[in-house]
């Protein structure tokens, strides 16, 4: 049963990221292609950094990789993410003329131009290797990007913006910090500043209800809503789909967009391909949303 007091507090959304998938049919303005003067301006900040050490790469920022012309570019996209249609793709990054160390600089570079980049997992890891690393996807402490099983529509627990870049494309189609429950309460769905923001784990909700009897018990009707929510993002009127080419990097803003995926298929031999492998970031942009308390109560 609907609860018609709590729905009579919902106004329609009146904003750009409040989108349906037709009003980009035939319009490719989230795509930004790079041009050979970008391609030479970031080979050129890579080669500045050729002796740089893994650690020390980390500590390297926006500033330190002069894109003259570039630059520009990813600051206007950066926009178009936090206070626009809420993603975009950016591409053309030749990922066969990099070394796969030269590959991570480069990424590093763009991903510094739209903001700080934050660690994605419990390693301290801040550019993230999302492959099929062959976990058990049923196992309580495992994150599905490490595995090829399908991952429902949801948002990343510690993202302003999620960015990944496609090296290579499939063949086909934690511990809990000291002090803390393995488990957190949130909404999903709040205000905030007068923004509405989303934040939904399906598969982190139902892994809390089969391994901590503490958890309060879902009732029916917030199951139903779930299934309703994946089944709204799921719509053709609201989904839009893209298949990651190498070279692509896509940047979506969580707080806004959920994102999903079909299990896949590893290619067996390197030469065919390899396994599946993106590069992930998780980023803070300067005019991303500040002040949430809901958001920092998320754990990695």
């Amino acid at each position: 049963m609907v609860n018609a007091s709590l729905i009579s507090k919902f106004r329609p959304l009146d904003a750009r990221s409040a989108w349906k998938s037709s009003q980009y049919t035939g319009n490719k303005d989230w795509l930004v292609t790079l041009k050979q003067q970008h391609l030479d301006e970031l080979r050129a900040a890579v080669t500045l950094h050729k002796n740089v050490s893994e650690a020390q790469l980390h500590e390297l920022r926006a500033s330190d990789f002069p894109l003259p012309t570039l630059g520009p570019v990813l600051h206007e996209v950066c926009d178009e993410i936090v206070q626009g249609r809420g993603f975009a793709v950016v591409q053309g990054l030749p990922t066969r003329d990099y070394s796969p160390r030269d590959l991570i600089v480069a990424y590093w570079a763009v991903a510094n131009y739209l903001g700080n980049v934050q660690v994605t997992n419990k390693h301290g890891h801040l550019v993230g290797h999302v492959k099929n690393h062959g976990r058990d996807p049923n196992h309580p402490l495992t994150r599905l990007y490490s595995t090829n099983a399908a991952q429902p529509y949801h948002c990343d627990r510690g993202a302003d913006i999620i960015g990944l870049c496609c090296v290579h494309q499939a063949k086909s189609g934690g511990e809990i910090p000291e002090g803390k429950k393995g488990y957190y309460q949130m909404p999903v769905v709040h205000a905030h500043d007068g923004l509405v923001t989303i934040n939904y784990g399906g598969d982190f909700i139902q892994s809390a209800q089969k391994n901590f009897p503490d958890v309060p018990r879902l009732t029916p009707q917030q199951v139903e809503a779930m299934q309703l929510l994946e089944q709204t993002a799921a719509r053709d009127d609201f989904r839009m789909d893209y298949d990651l080419q190498p070279g692509d990097m896509q940047f979506i803003n969580n707080h806004t967009i959920l994102h999903a995926r079909g299990g896949f298929e590893d290619w067996e031999d390197e030469k065919d391909g390899g396994k599946r492998h993106l590069l992930r970031t998780w980023i803070s942009p300067p005019n991303g949303r500040q002040g949430n308390s809901f958001l920092m109560t998320r754990c990695v």
